[in-house]
């Protein structure tokens, strides 16, 4: 996690060769500053108490524990699994060189697009993985169930190099970075799990639907020995993904798919 050990709040004078330092003999990329927008970054050990100060919905956190984390969830059309299985989960920028079909919203990725990882890369080399794919994405997309299925991928990428833990959407306004795995303490459990996030008032309801997309980010792909099987919403969709790989495990879940 040398990134996050030597990231500032204020900026970044030197990355790793993980990140890309043409020092360190990687790609060349310029250094990246953290004070865009109003992210914030943890070090691994530490709060960044500066940061911290002010931040929405400190109070009451209840810290999700690695032990309670089953699985992490990737929403894609069905039609992708072939791929998926034979590749892995591609981030944003290598999917653009695979033939796959795409339910992301354009505005949205246009503004991930800007997105830069406070001591890492931008936002579109990293696969990104939700800690609970019962959100907001998929409410959106339920009238497609039927054509959408759930990769679920094992929690052990988060012991890979320089993975990413987000507290929310990694695109939010105020959304929160760690390093993986530790970083899993800024993650609140029952917003994160919540079983819907409306709420009369309009911050506190920004704040839960954020929280709902709560992501784990891995640097560039998930290999597909971390895949352990997909969530569909029903029989049927069930039926083409067994067709696609008979031996994949296949869990319907309709209260996922919110049906």
């Amino acid at each position: 996690m040398a990134a996050y050990k030597s990231a500032r709040v204020s900026s970044v004078r030197r990355l790793p060769r993980a990140l890309g330092n043409p020092s360190y003999g990687g790609a060349r990329q310029r250094p990246l500053a953290l004070n865009w927008g109003r992210c914030w970054m943890d070090r691994p050990g530490s709060w960044t108490q500066a940061a911290l100060r002010g931040a929405p919905g400190r109070s009451g956190l209840t810290v999700l524990k690695r032990s309670e984390l089953q699985e992490l969830h990737y929403i894609t059309p069905i039609e992708n699994l072939g791929s998926i299985l034979r590749y892995g989960i591609l981030s944003y920028r290598r999917a653009k060189g695979v033939q796959h079909a795409s339910i992301a919203m354009d505005e949205i990725q246009e503004r991930r697009g800007r997105v830069v990882v406070p001591g890492g890369r931008r936002l579109h080399e990293y696969a990104c993985l939700y800690i609970c794919g019962r959100n907001v994405m998929l409410y959106k997309r339920k009238e497609e169930h039927a054509e959408i299925c759930v990769v679920r991928v094992s929690p052990a990428v988060l012991d890979l190099p320089n993975v990413v833990v987000t507290n929310a959407n990694a695109s939010s306004e105020y959304v929160r970075f760690a390093a993986a795995p530790a970083g899993l303490k800024i993650v609140d459990r029952d917003l994160t799990f919540a079983e819907y996030w409306t709420d009369p008032d309009p911050v506190e309801y920004y704040r839960k639907k954020s929280a709902k997309c709560a992501e784990v980010l891995v640097p560039d792909r998930v290999e597909p020995r971390f895949l352990v099987g997909t969530c569909v919403s029903c029989e049927q969709a069930g039926e083409v993904v067994r067709a696609i790989d008979e031996g994949l495990e296949i869990r319907i879940d309709g209260h996922l798919f919110f049906r």
